[in-house]
């Protein structure tokens, strides 16, 4: 779930500092920074397709391979990787909106050439293609090395196995590829906007406005970001800012991935490390009280079957985001297809995903993880209305049923024991309210009542 302003309201009181950034920042950083580089684009008649091959023959070095670009497009487009090598990674936006794929794997010989289709969805228009760093080959940086310092304290093999989905900003590449591309190529007016990353210091891209949760280069800080130092933008060279609604973080992923989060991961405390899953029992708590019942328990006792098994053969067995194969309903990810932090339980809506998959999905509401194509496909195979998964809503029942027993939440449901237990500061009731506020305040037509302010009285 994402940060919420103004925070500290609903703690008990704030830790003390455990840890600090892992590595310094370089000394030329001047702080954020927005700039835009030039896109190149491709003009394709009706029934026109645009083939790019990455062609590996000339490269025999043992190590990391890879290829990565950005796209977007006038009108819809189709897109096929055939990559032999490794896992693609796609994040495929609706067109219009800048998009990006590529991948990642190890070699100890020649790697095969991928081949990257594009083609008009409808052919009754022509199209134009735009792209941005369009780059592959032998890949190399220090926190790929196994022999770096990070990784004696880290497990090498299990945070690079998910490299692909940190395509392409990890397309660090020391010799290329040969990319071959069917269509002529040209420069384009189309700009793509750049944001700074104060570790590596590069320019990389990401969406703005009403798209800024769209994610490329960067994550997102929070939703409604007020936030000094991630809320706005400084556009390069001027004075001018450019506000942002749900924030980027200070550091592009790859940097976020290897220079933040894996040095200061082991120096978090164990209160620290249970704190989202404190939440997230208790909101399950709460959910199983209004529905009386688990709804995964509920569903068995109805269907006289496993929820998981249900969800993984309704996906017929694959992950729904990238359609690898999951070899069974354990191996499986089951997916709050709404999230639980907007007061969806866990039932028969559930989506099948992967490790990987679920992990960068999180808390995200369809509309903010899937494109149109795959949010009509997820409504035909879980029965939710396509405005439904489009509109971050939330669970209105859940919302309806809190406001008629206001008096039972705050005097019954947060007086249970375990929701009073107090851990590094935070007491599981507060962390509870915190989350309840910021489901309230996502109601389009306002929260039915200030629930940190009854809170306090009740408290009181």
């Amino acid at each position: 779930m994402s940060k919420l302003t103004g925070k500290t309201i609903y703690s008990v009181k704030r830790r003390s500092v455990t840890r600090k950034s892992g590595f310094k920042v370089k000394s030329e950083f001047k702080g954020i920074r927005l700039k835009f580089g030039k896109a190149q684009s491709v003009k394709l008649n009706k029934s026109q397709k645009l083939n790019i091959t990455f062609d590996y023959s000339n490269l025999s070095d043992k190590g990391w391979y890879g290829f990565g670009l950005y796209y977007k497009s006038q009108r819809p487009i189709d897109l096929e990787i055939i990559n032999k090598n490794g896992k693609n990674y796609i994040r495929n936006y609706d067109y219009s909106i800048w998009s990006k794929c590529g991948s990642i794997w190890y070699s100890k010989k020649s790697s095969k050439n991928i081949f990257i289709n594009f083609k008009n969805k409808y052919y009754s228009k022509d199209n134009q293609i735009y792209f941005y760093k369009i780059n592959g080959g032998l890949i190399t940086h220090e926190f790929l090395d196994i022999n770096h310092k990070l990784w004696k304290t880290c497990d090498y093999k299990k945070h690079t196995s998910n490299l692909s989905t940190y395509m392409p900003e990890a397309n660090f590449v020391l010799k290329k590829a040969n990319i071959n591309i069917n269509q002529i190529i040209k420069k384009s007016e189309i700009t793509i906007p750049l944001k700074s990353c104060n570790r590596c210091m590069r320019y990389l891209p990401v969406n703005l406005g009403k798209h800024d949760n769209k994610n490329l280069s960067f994550s997102n800080h929070c939703a409604q970001c007020n936030h000094s130092n991630f809320g706005k933008i400084q556009m390069y060279n001027e004075s001018k800012f450019e506000k942002l609604r749900h924030g980027f973080q200070l550091e592009c992923r790859y940097c976020k991935k290897f220079v933040v989060n894996l040095p200061l991961n082991p120096m978090r405390t164990a209160g620290q490390m249970k704190e989202d899953g404190q939440r997230r029992r208790s909101f399950e708590l709460l959910l199983q009280e209004i529905y009386g019942g688990s709804p995964q328990i509920l569903f068995k006792t109805k269907c006289k079957e496993e929820l998981p098994d249900f969800i993984w053969n309704k996906f017929d067995k694959k992950c729904f985001n990238c359609k690898n194969p999951i070899s069974s309903s354990k191996k499986m990810f089951l997916d709050h297809t709404r999230p639980l932090a907007m007061l969806w339980p866990l039932d028969e809506t559930a989506t099948c995903l992967c490790n990987s998959c679920n992990a960068e999905k999180s808390s995200k509401f369809p509309s903010e993880f899937y494109n149109e194509d795959k949010i009509v496909k997820l409504s035909e195979i879980t029965g939710i209305d396509i405005m439904d998964l489009k509109n971050p809503t939330p669970n209105i029942k859940a919302v309806d049923f809190i406001v008629k027993n206001k008096e039972w939440l705050f005097k019954v449901f947060l007086r249970k024991k375990r929701l009073q237990k107090t851990k590094e500061g935070k007491k599981a009731s507060d962390l509870i309210i915190k989350a309840l506020n910021k489901t309230f305040n996502s109601i389009p037509a306002g929260a039915p009542f200030d629930i940190v302010s009854e809170y306090k009285k009740y408290k009181s």
